[in-house]
């Protein structure tokens, strides 16, 4: 017995609409649920972001035996900090 084609009926501002054979991506709309969330949850969630990745590039720089003129941890982040906010770099 061959299975059809996915059928899936919602309503979307008071209208019915039928998908037919559509099939669901991994994580769905990412931006349309970005766009859905509270503005204050979707703040936090970019300044978490831009502080974690510059957290990485900081470990990076460390790994790679630092900056010569940059020393401590706090150091290294205010460096990739810097970095990223280079117009035209990051």
């Amino acid at each position: 017995m061959e299975k059809g084609p996915r059928i899936e009926r919602r309503v979307v501002d008071n209208v019915l609409v039928t998908v037919i054979g559509a099939e669901r991506a991994l994580l769905g709309d990412l931006h349309h649920r970005f766009l859905r969330i509270p503005w204050w949850l979707a703040l936090s969630s970019i300044v978490c972001f831009f502080l974690g990745v510059n957290v990485l590039f900081a470990l990076a720089y460390e790994l790679v035996g630092g900056v010569a003129w940059v020393g401590r941890a706090a150091s290294l982040l205010s460096f990739s900090v810097h970095t990223m906010a280079t117009h035209r770099y990051g």
